[in-house]
């Protein structure tokens, strides 16, 4: 009997707690929560998506105005709800509210601000590659990293990668080319000197040929850069869309970047007496002091690419 009696006040106590938060619920009355939404940067009004997922699991999505910024949402539970702000044209950013309990209408004035994209705007830059090298350096991979999340967390977003040389490799480049051709022509003059004195009376044998002056030397950052693009791509592969989304080219050497090799080697002087040859000789190939310790700019530049739906 007193179990039956137990059984039965729990009952009755489990239908009280029951009825009572629907009373609760029934009690909250609606609330209007509105505001601007504007760039954090510049101040001006933003046009964007609003997604709502309130304290229930409920969601609802809508825009702010792109003419003054305003946005409106009604609500109808007392709880914290999560707002992500969105779009093609801002970086995604995630707010909370909460709305207190009221058995009478309300109204919560909130303003938020976003990031707006502008096409052109550098995302990061960082010395992102080892010297003269397309191997990705441990800041690279962490930037790069790092790009990937923005990439997948703003599915619309598009990005310019930069690359640019370290040094200036063509000068150094001109003069191995150089100092080669010196070291050749310097054989041939002893070979064509024996040659001579073998065909003193009567040529017997064709003479060696005289090595040409070095012209058109390739850039071998070229190369370099090129192969940089296709690591930075394939570091991004698998960022969604990538082939739409992901563009890379090459930068110019910048003015301050310091040059492989320092001391040009100037035409060969010739001399009129042996004791001034060896004093004078050829300065062709003499490179001089290197510039041993390079000091690094920026080798990679991550940019806001052009700023539009990709997908209707």
């Amino acid at each position: 009997m007193q179990n039956l009696f137990a059984a039965r006040y729990i009952g009755i106590v489990f239908w009280t707690m029951v009825i009572a938060s629907h009373s609760v619920t029934a009690q909250q009355a609606v609330t209007r929560i509105e505001g601007f939404i504007r760039d954090e940067v510049s101040g001006s009004p933003v046009g964007c998506k609003i997604y709502v997922v309130g304290p229930n699991g409920k969601k609802q999505t809508l825009s702010s105005s792109s003419t003054d910024g305003t946005y409106l949402i009604v609500v109808n539970d007392a709880g914290t709800y999560k707002l992500t702000l969105g779009g093609y044209m801002v970086y995604r950013k995630e707010y909370s509210i909460n709305v207190p309990a009221s058995k009478k209408f309300q109204e919560i004035k909130q303003d938020y601000s976003v990031k707006a994209l502008h096409e052109g705007d550098v995302v990061f830059s960082s010395i992102a590659f080892e010297v003269n090298s397309n191997s990705l350096n441990q800041r690279g991979k962490q930037d790069l990293n790092q790009l990937q999340e923005i990439l997948k967390t703003n599915q619309e977003m598009t990005v310019k990668v930069i690359v640019v040389p370290d040094q200036d490799l063509l000068s150094r480049a001109r003069t191995d080319s150089i100092a080669a051709y010196e070291k050749a022509h310097k054989s041939w003059e002893k070979d064509m000197a024996q040659w001579k004195k073998k065909n003193k009376k009567k040529q017997v044998s064709e003479p060696p040929v005289e090595p040409v002056m070095p012209n058109n030397i390739p850039d071998p950052n070229v190369q370099i850069v090129k192969d940089r693009r296709v690591a930075v791509l394939s570091y991004l592969h698998d960022v969604k869309n990538s082939d739409l989304r992901i563009s890379a080219e090459s930068g110019p050497l910048p003015q301050s970047a310091a040059a492989a090799t320092e001391t040009i080697p100037q035409p060969t002087t010739k001399s009129t007496s042996k004791s001034s040859k060896k004093k004078t000789g050829s300065t062709i190939g003499q490179t001089g002091s290197t510039n041993s310790s390079v000091k690094q700019h920026d080798n990679l530049v991550v940019k806001v690419g052009v700023v539009k739906r990709l997908f209707d």
